[in-house]
């Protein structure tokens, strides 16, 4: 069964690597827009690549996020909203 999210937005957590990592490329494949998230931001260039390939949505913005901090997460949810607010006129 083909799930399909485009116009859809996501926010993936911990995904410059392993289970993070497979999530946002399947959802950036179903069509959503991604939000990638994690604490280590060094791989981020590349894994945007890697998730964007032949995808039908984007890894549109990067987040350093520690979701065990508050304020980390706030931040990060504000921006999220920010980056993926959508027009409606």
């Amino acid at each position: 069964m083909e799930v399909r999210l485009d116009g859809r937005s996501a926010i993936i957590t911990d995904s410059s690597m392993g289970l993070g990592l497979a999530m946002a490329k399947e959802f950036a494949a179903s069509g959503a827009d991604v939000a990638i998230l994690a604490r280590r931001p060094r791989y981020w260039n590349r894994r945007k690549q890697t998730i964007t390939a032949n995808c039908a949505g984007r890894a549109r913005r990067t987040f350093v996020c520690d979701v065990a901090k508050a304020d980390d997460i706030q931040k990060t949810y504000d921006g999220v909203i920010k980056a993926f607010a959508r027009s409606t006129s």
